[in-house]
């Protein structure tokens, strides 16, 4: 939970703030008082996930816990920060024809599961259906959209998918999210490129609605 690619951690309260900045282990530690204090207020208004219990859990902080408190610390994250729900399908409440197109694109291990770090998201999970191992990354729209040219495939607004269609949603014109369509009405997906957002199995019905 703690190692996110040294991105997620402040990723949530980035967007509300003028300035970042990176400092080595223990640096904070090193402050006087008067400057940490200081410093933890203005983290506690942009609500920093990592300002637990009214306490600076930085990696130095980490460090020093024992396996016991790090759970316990883990479990008060998850308390103090909201984390979204996924409605997913089970593996064997597929159809067959489904089931078997997900051992075909080697997804069928990751339905309903996590990637240990953050970083592959949509775009790479997708590109992963046609490039092997892609999906561990992450990825830009160009470069999926790059990949779907080499595998020509072509444009369509349609409300009937086929199996190994490629989904793309769009906002405003830009692309932001995509999907596999694996037939019979469902599609796979990761939902975001957090280590927290898992690889799942939806109905295309939900796809429509959003």
């Amino acid at each position: 939970m703690w190692s996110l690619n040294k991105r997620s951690w402040y990723g949530y309260a980035l967007n509300q703030a003028d300035y970042c900045v990176w400092l080595p282990t223990g640096a904070l530690e090193s402050f006087p008082a008067i400057l940490r204090n200081q410093l933890l207020k203005e983290q506690t208004e942009l609500n920093v996930p990592t300002i637990i219990e009214n306490q600076w859990m930085t990696s130095f902080a980490w460090a020093q816990l024992s396996h016991e408190d790090q759970i316990q610390t883990m479990r008060s994250w998850a308390l103090q920060n909201e984390v979204p729900e996924y409605e997913s399908v089970a593996l064997s409440e597929l159809p067959n024809k489904v089931q078997t197109e997900l051992a075909r694109i080697s997804y069928d291990i990751w339905i309903n599961r996590f990637q240990s770090f953050s970083g592959p998201n949509c775009f790479a999970t997708t590109a992963g259906t046609l490039v092997k191992d892609v999906y561990t990354q992450w990825l830009h729209w160009p470069m999926l959209e790059k990949y779907l040219h080499e595998y020509r495939f072509k444009t369509v607004l349609t409300e009937t998918p086929q199996t190994g269609d490629i989904l793309v949603f769009t906002s405003d014109g830009s692309p932001i999210h995509a999907a596999y369509f694996l037939g019979e009405g469902f599609y796979f997906e990761k939902s975001g490129q957090d280590f927290y957002e898992p690889y799942r199995v939806a109905l295309f019905q939900i796809w429509r609605q959003a």
